[in-house]
């Protein structure tokens, strides 16, 4: 067929106006998917975005917490030195001559009993101090260490003296309306606090211990009856 015929030909074919808009609104409606389809997409990776970055957040130490903290604890992280238990935790050698080790059941006043959910303890004993024989201690100095199912420990130090050394200062955070100091050891990945209460003072350490049950751990001490 010659292309003058085959050009002839092909004018003469006519298409059916039901044809041609059906045909429109297949083109129509597949943009809209098209359309629909990157549109979902984006919402998707935008709404991913933001659940990361909300994510990372709420484990930064000093600003987000657990969302299942306790509303009545705010703890604001400060740096603590590696060497924060170069120094002796307390002297009272030379005040009080005599000692007497006692269990942590002669002074069961000071620490609650038992150990909050995925703890074990406290195992640990207390040191009396005398100036001279008595029956009644005029310091003391005890520790108390809890161990978590996950491997770490929480060490707590306690004295009814004021000589007891720490790493920070009391000051900067509060658990149930009680002064609390909060560091933490980047170079020994060591968690610390120290608060008063009940006449007194107690420091705790953290070792291989997340920051979620260092925290419960210590509302549990403050706290608890």
């Amino acid at each position: 067929m010659s292309s003058n015929k085959y050009s002839q030909a092909l004018e003469q074919i006519t298409v059916p106006p039901e044809l041609k808009e059906k045909t429109r609104r297949m083109l129509i409606n597949r943009t809209k998917a098209r359309r629909n389809i990157w549109f979902i997409g984006t919402i998707g990776v935008v709404a991913a975005t933001i659940a990361l970055a909300v994510g990372v957040s709420i484990w930064m130490p000093g600003i987000f917490r657990d969302a299942a903290a306790p509303r009545d604890m705010e703890l604001n992280y400060v740096s603590v030195s590696g060497d924060a238990e170069g120094s002796q935790p307390v002297r009272l050698a030379q005040n009080y001559p005599l000692r007497k080790e006692v269990s942590l059941d002669d002074f069961e006043h000071i620490l609650p009993a038992g150990a909050p959910d995925g703890f074990t303890g406290p195992e640990g004993g207390i040191t009396a101090f005398f100036a001279k024989p008595s029956d009644t201690p005029d310091a003391i100095l005890g520790e108390a260490v809890y161990q978590s199912q996950s491997g770490g420990t929480l060490s707590v130090l306690f004295t009814d003296t004021s000589m007891l050394y720490l790493p920070l200062e009391i000051s900067g955070s509060q658990v149930a309306g009680v002064q609390v100091g909060a560091g933490f050891s980047e170079a020994d990945d060591k968690y610390y606090a120290a608060f008063e209460q009940n006449s007194h003072t107690f420091l705790l350490t953290g070792e291989n211990i997340t920051q979620q049950d260092f925290e419960r751990i210590l509302y549990f001490l403050i706290v608890s009856p």
